[in-house]
């Protein structure tokens, strides 16, 4: 489904097409439901992104993933998840999807730390335009820390201290 044109990979119109029919022809061929099928075919596009060698085009993944939670939830019905943040915090998470930065209040979040993803992700850019600093790859910031407490991230050299 991506197209590989020099150095660049684009979605087509004739890729977004075929991965239309491929849609349709999985719910015909298997009797799945529409959502079954959305996902497969876009969880097979997310993992050719993941197989890229170039950095910037393989941390597109996130993004797909993030379109498909938001149609599936279109489609089931069901509330796509945002995130309740108040206050001046310090998130941590694995991975932020770019839906669910985009939906925070930049006043209440005063830093972001995640253990995995890249300065090249929509979250980052975004996180950017937004001037919220944020690091990512800080590898354990999940396993020592919990709600309430106090740290301190630096962006810079990516490494978050926690305050007891």
């Amino acid at each position: 489904m991506v197209r590989a044109r020099g150095r660049s990979y684009t979605f087509t119109h004739e890729s977004l097409r075929l991965a239309q029919q491929a849609v349709e022809q999985r719910i015909a061929s298997e009797r799945v439901c529409a959502e079954s099928a959305l996902q497969s075919e876009l969880m097979a596009i997310a993992a050719d992104y993941l197989a890229l060698d170039d950095e910037y085009l393989r941390v597109r993944e996130l993004d797909i993933r993030d379109i498909l939670n938001r149609v599936l939830g279109y489609l089931t019905g069901l509330p796509v998840a945002s995130l309740q943040i108040e206050g001046g915090v310090l998130l941590l998470a694995k991975e932020l999807m770019p839906s669910a930065l985009a939906s925070l209040n930049r006043h209440d979040v005063k830093g972001i730390c995640l253990s995995h993803g890249s300065m090249l992700s929509h979250s980052a850019i975004l996180s950017r335009a937004l001037a919220i600093p944020m690091a990512v790859g800080v590898s354990g910031c999940l396993d020592v820390t919990h709600n309430g407490m106090l740290g301190e991230l630096d962006t810079v050299s990516g490494v978050l201290r926690i305050k007891v």
